[in-house]
């Protein structure tokens, strides 16, 4: 008896396993395409460039690269919120958006922890040193909470929110799983599933080219020997009769 084949929505047969499900509401994000996302090589070369114009606007945007926060939560950001034991992590506890009043992150769960990258800690630091656990991280020039207008003067050439997309898919291109990924990000696994769809068949196209190209230099070595014996079996074999006559 032939066995069943698996399903073909594989989040479906598989979301009790990526999450509890809390009245989870529809998925309605689209999913992000290849050029939604800047490569490392443009990111890098867009943040010297404004370095050279405002190092600590430089500085927010490559902290939202390497953490994945929203532009809300990057804003409520406090120093308090860093943990250092086991391990650097952020406790994302608030998110206050412009124009809004301050409340709880949209994170599924709530309040979530982020793992801070070696880089990311340095700028955290650099920005925490001398304040108090419940002054703002990040803010403008006049020690005041940021705002996305004086932000927007300083445009990498592409939408803020294509950080949290980049550090998403930093994150899975380095095998990271999506529970976890989802559990960074404050999404429910689904969504990232969702939105980050071509970056997680990226390893499996990758093999499958791989695959192709060992069966074709396999093939090609192959149809070299064929050739060859068939061209040497092709060949007249010497007549041992003196006089040709082959008799």
């Amino acid at each position: 008896m032939l066995a069943k084949p698996p399903p073909i929505n594989w989040w479906e047969s598989n979301s009790a396993s990526l999450h509890q499900t809390q009245g989870a509401s529809s998925i309605t994000q689209p999913s992000v395409s290849p050029g939604d996302i800047p490569t490392p090589e443009i990111l890098a070369a867009r943040l010297e460039v404004l370095r050279e114009r405002r190092e600590d606007i430089a500085d927010v945007y490559e902290f939202k690269s390497l953490t994945g926060l929203r532009w809300g939560e990057l804003r409520a950001m406090r120093v308090g919120w860093l943990i250092e034991i086991p391990l650097a992590q952020l406790s994302v506890t608030r998110s206050h958006s412009d124009n809004y009043e301050e409340k709880d992150p949209k994170s599924w769960r709530g309040t979530r922890l982020v793992p801070l990258s070696p880089r990311a800690l340095e700028i955290f630091q650099k920005y925490a040193d001398g304040k108090s656990a419940d002054e703002y991280l990040f803010t403008n020039r006049y020690g005041g909470q940021l705002k996305a207008g004086v932000v927007r003067k300083f445009s990498l050439g592409f939408r803020r929110h294509a950080l949290r997309h980049y550090a998403a898919s930093t994150w899975l291109r380095l095998g990271t799983p999506v529970h976890e990924v989802a559990e960074y990000l404050g999404d429910d696994p689904r969504t990232v599933l969702k939105i980050y769809a071509h970056i997680l068949g990226e390893g499996q196209r990758r093999d499958f080219v791989r695959r192709l190209g060992d069966a074709e230099a396999t093939q090609n070595k192959a149809g070299h020997y064929r050739d060859t014996n068939v061209s040497n079996s092709a060949t007249p074999a010497k007549n041992s009769e003196p006089n040709g006559l082959g008799i």
